[in-house]
């Protein structure tokens, strides 16, 4: 596999030849891509930003939410995001003749609901079908729809507040100075 497939992968790119699978690369790079980066924030910044007393709840709120996107990460990755089971005791075939065609899916075997979709990459149809996201690596419908939302936000305030905390953490180091009043030598 070369790197363009890997990032054709990542990105959700793809021929039109190409069949697309469920690969948990992006999942995997999120998380790297995460801990490489709080890691730097915490070792660079927090030091900073913990010796100003009057700073400290914004390094504890960090962290707080890092951890609190990881779980909601986690969460909406193996959630079910409405799945669509069929009946085994209604023959498919026995269907064509009661419902409508394009009420049915002919590779999943179920009767779908107006808004439903089946997804290429799960091999499954899915209630209230929203997109299938790569970043964890499942759809988003109605069973989860509410949860990755979630995610969403409170990624969006963990960014903003990394954003903030930069702007303390200049203020104080190179401004302040801080870490010279802290430690005269």
């Amino acid at each position: 596999m070369n790197e363009w497939s890997i990032l054709g992968d990542c990105l959700m790119i793809r021929s039109t030849f190409k069949k697309q699978n469920k690969s948990p690369f992006t999942l995997i790079l999120y998380y790297i891509l995460m801990g490489i980066s709080f890691c730097l924030i915490y070792y660079s910044m927090f030091e900073v930003i913990w010796a100003a007393k009057t700073w400290d709840w914004l390094a504890r709120g960090c962290i707080s939410l890092f951890i609190l996107s990881l779980l909601l990460n986690v969460l909406v990755t193996f959630s079910n995001p409405g799945h669509l089971e069929r009946d085994e005791s209604i023959p498919f075939n026995g269907l064509l003749d009661t419902v409508e065609a394009s009420s049915l899916c002919p590779d999943c075997y179920v009767i779908r609901s107006p808004r439903c979709r089946h997804c290429n990459l799960c091999n499954k149809c899915i209630d209230r079908f929203d997109h299938h996201c790569p970043w964890i690596n499942n759809c988003i419908g109605k069973g989860n729809f509410w949860k990755f939302y979630t995610f969403v936000l409170v990624q969006l305030i963990y960014l903003l507040m990394i954003v903030f905390a930069t702007g303390v953490y200049v203020k104080l180091e190179f401004f302040d100075d801080i870490m010279v009043q802290e430690h005269p030598d």
